[in-house]
């Protein structure tokens, strides 16, 4: 009895092999022209009707079958299975393909396309799976806990609503084209030796949409080690990476380009012994950022023990662009730092370019040390800046943005942007330390230093500070220099200049020139609040008292310029302190001829009259009174209308009889 059941049950299992066997001989025998139907098998070893394994499933169909892999006994001990047809393999109730360390799960070879969903791959050796170049599609599945990286890919690899977690060397290594959508790729990595703990983009083309790389780790590029082409979009994020020796927490971009768009963000990521917290792009490297963000409140800031916490730029050829409604939040740079390290949002290096557009730089720090650049540091790079707001930074140099020297000098450009309420030691707002800063149309506000330079502070001997058309309100400084500090050389020229309501606790308000600085040169340019050592006037100056000793011929001194509280005046999108009507400055500013600008901080045409106003600010006259109209005459009234009948005729028609002459 037992020998006919097991007899049974061995035809049993054997009936699929025959009926694959059968289709075969009669596809051989039917004419050339006759297109052979997709198939569908099974694979659960507990069902009589379906293979017992997915390799033996595999060997046995064609190009378009399908593969329906069930549950069965939960697990599938099987590695190297290597697939050469395009097939999709469907799993049903959760299986698991365990390769049990002796090879990978799957091998996808040249020409094939294939489509896995809803199953685990785990165990692999090598990898777990190895896309050599075909055309591969994850579905809904689960790549853990291999060796040697979760998938190795030098074709397509397209994965959606997919998991790539806990193997170790990492998660994906990429030589081909790589399509992230809805996808996690979390805690891969955890050694001291790898490149990209999420991702090694080696040679490859990476797009993320509404995915995240996260939890991962490595030497360097904790998240994604990137040498070729990574795109971000539609909220991916990069977060809570680790770099454990190296730079680039987030991701380390080396000779390849990064772009961010769509609400994308990379946050939280930590480079323990390096540079780039949450970007590291190197050399020959473009990154773009637009609308979308590096770092957040709190623990969504990145951290370089180095420079950069949030990005670090550097080297001939690399170029950052951040633009459209983007931040860069939070971040920090914290290590052992010198004057030439720092940048808490971003730090700029010899070579590198560095541009931002209508975005925000706000919260960084530079956490310890006599650090530079709170917000930006710019080390001898090349910075640009428009539309933009730098606020709430903080670091010992530059509380706002540093601009230095470290081997080239940094050059650094503001337009119509803000910088306000950042702190430092020297330099609330902006330090310029042999450097070049050009700003115009910009307002420099609320900052404070425990030392000098509340707003600016301009140091060194090849230091060319030159601002036209801005305003500097409200700084303040503990000993020296509330709105400018200029010192050692630096050479200061201040065009159409608004100065309000800085102060400083040791002496000078608005600007304090040290003995040794170069000159400081004013033209139309007004000052309510006090100067400090010697200036050089350009003529055309307001000083609300005497102490910047005015002289020339068109300057004005002890005038109450009559400024309105600093806000946003129309049509302006930076802060100013309007003329109020009847305010000495108002046409006291020269003309073009004489260096006026041909518009004011908002962008208002000068002259509004005969000549350009002092300062920042061009009054619009308001529009005359037009003269009133004329009204109704008063007088005796009309003469009665002649009757209808005729000119002096009464209505009989008979004419009026004579009036009688008088008697002698």
């Amino acid at each position: 009895m037992a020998l006919a059941s097991d007899t049974t049950q061995y035809y049993a299992r054997r009936l699929p092999l025959v009926a694959a066997l059968l289709v075969g001989l009669l596809l051989t025998a039917m004419p050339a022209h006759t297109v052979r139907a997709a198939t569908s098998v099974c694979v659960d070893p507990t069902s009589f009707s379906c293979y017992n394994t997915i390799g033996e499933a595999v060997s046995v169909v064609s190009d378009g079958d399908t593969i329906f892999v069930h549950a069965g006994t939960g697990t599938y001990h099987e590695h190297d299975i290597t697939i050469v047809t395009s097939i999709a393999i469907t799993g049903s109730g959760g299986p698991i393909l365990d390769a049990g360390g002796l090879g990978r799960g799957f091998i996808i070879q040249q020409g094939a396309a294939v489509t896995i969903g809803g199953l685990t791959v785990q165990g692999g050796s090598g990898g777990g799976i190895n896309n050599v170049t075909g055309d591969l599609s994850l579905v809904g599945c689960l790549i853990r806990n291999n060796s040697g990286r979760g998938i190795i890919n030098g074709g397509t690899l397209t994965l959606s609503n997919t998991t790539i977690s806990g193997n170790s060397g990492g998660g994906i290594i990429n030589d081909g084209t790589l399509a992230l959508s809805s996808t996690t790729i979390s805690g891969n990595g955890n050694t001291m030796t790898n490149a990209g703990g999420g991702v090694f983009n080696q040679l490859g083309t990476m797009t993320m949409d509404n995915s995240a790389i996260q939890n991962n780790t490595a030497y360097e590029g904790g998240g994604v080690y990137n040498l070729a082409t990574v795109t971000m979009t539609n909220g991916s994020t990069i977060n809570y990476n680790r770099a454990q020796g190296g730079s680039g927490g987030g991701i380390e971009n080396r000779h390849a380009h990064l772009t961010m768009t769509t609400g994308s963000a990379i946050l939280g990521n930590t480079a323990t012994s390096g540079d780039g917290g949450g970007v590291f792009n190197d050399a020959g490297s473009v990154m773009t950022l637009d609308n979308s963000t590096v770092g957040g409140i709190g623990s969504d800031g990145n951290t370089a023990h180095g420079s950069g916490g949030g990005i670090f730029n550097t080297g001939a050829g690399s170029a950052v662009t951040i633009q459209n409604h983007s931040g860069v939040i939070g971040n920090i740079a914290n290590g052992t730092l010198t004057t030439t390290q720092g940048g808490g949002g971003i730090a700029t290096g010899s070579g590198a370019q560095t541009t931002l557009t209508g975005s925000t730089v706000s919260k960084n720090q530079v956490g310890v040390g006599t650090g530079s650049g709170g917000g930006i540091g710019n080390f001898g790079g090349s910075l640009t800046l428009a539309n933009m707001t730098v606020s709430g930074n903080s670091a010992y140099f530059g509380g706002g943005i540093y601009n230095g020297y470290v081997s080239t000098q940094g050059i650094a450009m503001l337009t119509n942007s803000t910088v306000s309420g950042n702190s430092g030691g020297a330099g609330g707002g902006i330090v310029n330390y042999d450097g070049s800063l050009t700003m115009q149309g910009s307002t420099i506000s609320g900052n404070t230093s425990s030392n000098y330079g509340g707003g600016i502070y301009n140091d060194g001997s090849t230091s060319p500070v030159m601002l036209t058309n801005s305003t500097l309100s409200g700084n303040s400084a503990a000993t020296y220099g509330g709105g400018l500090f200029a010192r050692f050389n630096a050479v200061s020229s201040l065009t159409n200049i608004t100065l309000s309501g800085n102060t400083a606790a040791g002496a000078s308000n608005g600007i304090y020139r040290d003995s040794g600085a170069g000159p400081t040169t004013l033209k139309n340019t007004l000052v309510a609040d006090g100067c400090t050592g010697t200036i050089t006037s350009g003529d055309y100056n307001l000083d609300s008292g005497s102490s910047c000793g005015f002289a020339q011929p068109h300057d004005l001194r002890n005038s109450n310029p009559l400024l309105g509280p600093l806000q946003v005046n129309t049509p302006g999108s930076t802060a100013t302190h309007a003329l109020q009507g009847g305010s000495p400055a108002v046409d006291r500013g020269g003309t073009s001829a004489n260096g006026c600008p041909a518009t004011d901080q908002r962008g208002v045409s000068r002259p509004q009259g005969g000549a350009c106003d002092i300062g920042a600010y061009e009054l619009i006259p308001p529009n005359p009174v037009p003269p009133p109209r004329p009204g109704p005459v008063v007088g005796p009234p009309p003469p009665a209308p002649l009757p209808p009948s005729g000119r002096g005729m009464p209505a009989s028609g008979n004419p009026p009889a004579p009036a009688p002459i008088p008697r002698r």
